[in-house]
């Protein structure tokens, strides 16, 4: 099975879906994560990068960039790469994807979201979309969880991967570690696990 997991930027998918991505590697899948994002806004991007491919080794997946080469994600033509994102498409049969959340307070996330349901327009593949991320606003639009992956054997390489972006803890403290694992411990114990993932499930082909 192909997967792809797609992020706006170097630490989106290991945030709020390494375990997942982990996971399903050990289970047999060929992961794809796919960064579409503006390398020129990005501080140390070279840093950014090298920190990005050594959390997706970590995790079992293949890392990709296509860079939008303008001023601001808002400057860039939908169509234009939504074509550009098809023939990517083409390239490999994918059976699942994973979006950003669309409802996400951050404009990247929610355009990427966007952009990547209408290259999902021909209903070849599951499709589904990660939490906000974190840290994220509040917003006023709903999102509704409704499929859970049990990561409780994965969370070791989950935060492996997330230690691999040494630039956001900076950023952020150790407190941005902590409460990405309080998230999945919360979903974890609804279901009577130790660590869970939710997503939207836009879309599922069985």
């Amino acid at each position: 099975m192909n997967v792809l997991f797609v992020g706006s930027h170097a630490d989106d998918c290991e945030v709020s879906s390494g375990g997942t991505i982990s996971r399903l590697w050990k289970e047999g899948a060929a992961i794809d994560i796919l960064l579409i994002c503006n390398l020129s806004r990005i501080k140390d991007i070279s840093l950014r990068i090298e920190e990005a491919e050594k959390a997706a080794k970590v995790l079992g997946a293949d890392l990709e960039v296509i860079d939008l080469q303008e001023s601001r994600f808002v400057g860039v033509p939908k169509t234009e790469l939504v074509s550009k994102l098809d023939e990517y498409f083409s390239k490999k049969p994918y059976e699942r994807v994973f979006v950003p959340c669309h409802c996400d307070s951050h404009q990247d996330h929610e355009f990427v979201a966007r952009v990547l349901f209408s290259v999902c327009r021909k209903n070849t593949c599951g499709l589904l979309a990660y939490e906000a991320a974190i840290p994220s606003g509040i917003v006023p639009n709903p999102f509704i969880l409704n499929y859970f992956v049990d990561i409780s054997d994965e969370m070791d390489s989950k935060l492996e991967a997330l230690h691999c972006h040494k630039s956001q803890i900076e950023a952020y403290g150790e407190g941005w570690i902590s409460s990405i694992v309080a998230r999945n411990r919360f979903w974890g114990e609804k279901f009577k696990r130790k660590y869970i993932e939710a997503f939207q499930a836009i879309k599922i082909i069985v």
